[in-house]
């Protein structure tokens, strides 16, 4: 009987099979540990929720040490509320943990402080009171917010209401409040969009850090791919290694690819494998990078057009043709340091001396994205069919 497939990517990653982010993990928790909060960024399918289980499983409690009995974790995933969701709701379900805990016990503080609370549909006065008492009991209310992001969707936005009361309840609490959202885009570009939302530039996350989801180190992606025991050769590795960069769920996905296509023996040469499982992969995670793309901001779209363009400097004179010039593309480029130096953290550009503009598209099922879905039609046409198959191969780029 053949092995099973080791490699996961059917969702957020279960704990038993959670590989590296230690260092964010640890930089988390010890922000929780102290009663600060945290805003995990990362782009879409690049391990937030699997982060976020990780934190909120019962077996890591251990981890925080003395203060372990003191947290109360409450997970919300905002892709699950309503159109009619409403502040009430929301601060009955994030207090519905600590509910469990006082419900027993009718007579004590917390739990008067929670009904005059529900009673009052949960005013930013009563629950700031009800903090106060939470911090005299010395608990501390962990708020898990996962696809944070889609509030910005909601009625909540019509008002600063919901991130001003946030705010104001978490940093006046004295650590009996933190909170912890998952998000796509940074602190910064939030808050303008929040801004664009109820008309005022107020700060709404000042109180919070910043824990950005980089790729995999080489280590992690080693440890990763070593699931595969005897069946990936070196050639192997550095073939998923360049297509999917340092990307949790894309190294999940073409490594569980390609692993299935050993057990079909008409694929026994390597390089026919790998294009096989190219094809396989490309398939399979299209509409994650739909996802990822469309959460970008527009100038982040620019920017990796641009880089593509220059990256394609080979093709300039079709593209001369169109109106774009490539070589002014390419001068522009280093001006984008800092977005650029941006998405180089989240792994979806590398410097390259060797190509124009100094920087190409990483990793290289990304490059293949973009060609196929982004480039406009009109280039395609322009091109012969024999270059536009070359540039959709697994050697291009």
């Amino acid at each position: 009987m053949p092995a099973l497939n080791p490699f996961w990517h059917a969702g957020p990653v279960p704990l038993e099979k959670f590989m590296g982010r230690n260092e964010e993990i640890h930089n988390i928790m010890s922000r929780i540990s102290t009663g600060q909060s945290t805003a995990i960024i990362g782009s879409a399918c690049s391990g937030k929720t699997s982060v976020l289980q990780y934190l909120l499983d019962p077996s890591q409690l251990a981890l925080y040490g003395d203060r372990a009995d003191q947290l109360i974790f409450s997970h919300l995933d905002v892709s699950t509320w309503g159109e009619q969701f409403d502040w009430v709701q929301f601060w009955k379900a994030a207090l519905h943990p600590l509910y469990e805990q006082i419900q027993q016990d009718e007579t004590s503080a917390l739990y008067k402080a929670y009904q005059i609370c529900r009673d009052n549909d949960f005013g930013d006065y009563v629950v700031e009171r009800l903090l106060i008492k939470l911090k005299a009991a010395n608990k501390q209310l962990v708020l898990v917010i996962d696809d944070f992001d889609t509030v910005l969707r909601l009625p909540l936005r019509k008002s600063a209401q919901f991130f001003g009361s946030m705010r104001s309840l978490t940093t006046r609490s004295q650590d009996a409040l933190s909170v912890v959202i998952a998000i796509n885009t940074s602190l910064r570009d939030l808050t303008n969009e929040v801004g664009k939302s109820t008309n005022t530039g107020s700060p709404y996350f000042n109180y919070m850090n910043e824990v950005v989801l980089m790729p995999l180190s080489d280590h992690e992606i080693d440890n990763l791919l070593n699931q595969a025991t005897t069946h990936f050769s070196k050639e192997d590795c550095t073939f998923i290694k360049d297509m999917a960069g340092g990307h949790p769920y894309l190294l999940q996905t073409l490594a569980s690819c390609l692993w299935a296509l050993y057990q079909r023996p008409e694929l026994s040469d390597p390089k026919q494998r790998q294009q096989q499982a190219t094809k396989d992969f490309y398939s399979t995670v299209t509409e994650a990078l739909e996802r990822i793309w469309g959460s970008w901001q527009l100038t982040t779209q620019q920017v990796m057009m641009a880089v593509t363009f220059a990256q394609l400097d080979k093709l300039k004179w079709v593209f001369q043709r169109q109106g774009i010039n490539v070589e002014s593309i390419s001068q522009q480029i280093p001006r984008l340091k800092s977005e650029l130096e941006s998405l180089k953290r989240q792994g979806f550009v590398a410097e390259d001396g060797k190509v124009a503009g100094g920087w190409r598209v990483f990793p290289k099922i990304f490059l293949h994205f973009i060609i196929d879905k982004q480039l406009e039609l009109k280039y395609r046409e322009k091109l012969p069919p024999e270059v536009w198959k070359t540039l959709l191969t697994p050697d291009f780029g």
